[in-house]
This record gives structure tokens, sequence and C-alpha cells, in this order.
């Protein structure tokens, strides 16, 4: 009987040790392939649809990361954010997919760790502007033509109360 609840025992937890290896190594991406791959089955998009997956750069803080996607599907453009851990030998673990807030049609962003985590993909989009709470400028960063798609970090804090992206006639894009 003694040996019988040890073999279970002992089944069991080898059982238990391979799931959590098998979890663990599924989300691990070893290259962006890997990475695209974990995009493709967090949306349920099969090897053979449709979708082209474009990765689209990454904002690093300390051992963590957030990359951006671009998924196009026929006419429909849409965007992914992935939390990863930065990992030796330039690996890293999927910690989480986000699904960002839209700001106007190829401007989009996530909060992540206290931050705003922009992606500006428009190329109509000259400038980023954050103003105080009585509409002064605090900040103005100009984007070069070659740094698109690009990514911007707003620390949340009182001083900012908003931030505005504007084109080359300085109008708001919407």
């Amino acid at each position: 009987m003694k040996r019988k609840f040890i073999t279970i025992f002992i089944i069991v937890s080898i059982l238990l040790v391979l799931k959590i290896v098998f979890i663990y190594n599924s989300k691990i991406a070893r290259n962006q392939d890997d990475l695209i791959n974990i995009v493709r089955k967090e949306f349920h998009l099969e090897q053979n649809h449709s979708a082209n997956i474009t990765y689209l750069g990454k904002f690093s803080k300390e051992d963590d990361a957030l990359l951006w996607f671009m998924i196009q599907d026929e006419s429909l453009i849409y965007y992914r954010a992935v939390e990863c851990n930065l990992l030796p030998k330039d690996r890293y673990f999927v910690e989480e997919v986000y699904i960002p807030k839209i700001y106007s049609k190829d401007i989009v962003s996530v909060l992540w760790n206290t931050e705003s985590i922009y992606l500006i993909n428009d190329i109509n989009c000259k400038s980023i502007v954050e103003r105080n709470q009585y509409g002064d400028i605090i900040s103005q960063i100009d984007i070069l033509p070659n740094e698109y798609p690009y990514i911007f970090h707003n620390i949340i804090n009182e001083k900012a109360t908003n931030c505005s992206f504007l084109d080359s006639q300085g109008n708001d894009i919407k």
C-alpha cells in the first residue's frame, strides 16, 4: 500500500514538473519569429491565416520590455503590445499581451508600470506636445522622418495633464 502511494506520488510529481516546464517554455521566445508565433497563438490566428504580423519596436526598462506589433488582416490594421522579461542570450519571457487604447488610427498607447507608452505609426504626426493644466507647453518632441514607428513614454505626473500629437501645421491629430 505504501509503495503504491509512493509510486502515484512520484508520477503526479513528474507530471506536474513537466506541465510547469511546458508552460514556462511555451512563453519563452528565442527570436522575433517565436514572439510573432506567441502573438498568433494569443489571438487564435492559425499559421496559414492571412494576417501579417510585423514587429515594430520596443521600449525597455531594466529587465523588462514592451514590444510592439502590428497585425494586418486584409483591410484591418491593429496593434498589440507584449510585455516581456528580458532573459540572457537575447531571449524573452512573455508576461502579458496588451490591447492598446486607440488615440487615432495609427497612434495607440498602453499603461505600463505607471507610464503611458505610445506607439506612433502615423507619418503625419510630426511632434508630440505635453501641456500642463494651464495649457502651457511643458515639453515638445519633434519626430524625424526616419524615426517611424516612434515609441514615446510619458511618465504620469501631476505636471502634465495632456499629450497632443501634431501634424506639420501644428494641428491636433485625432
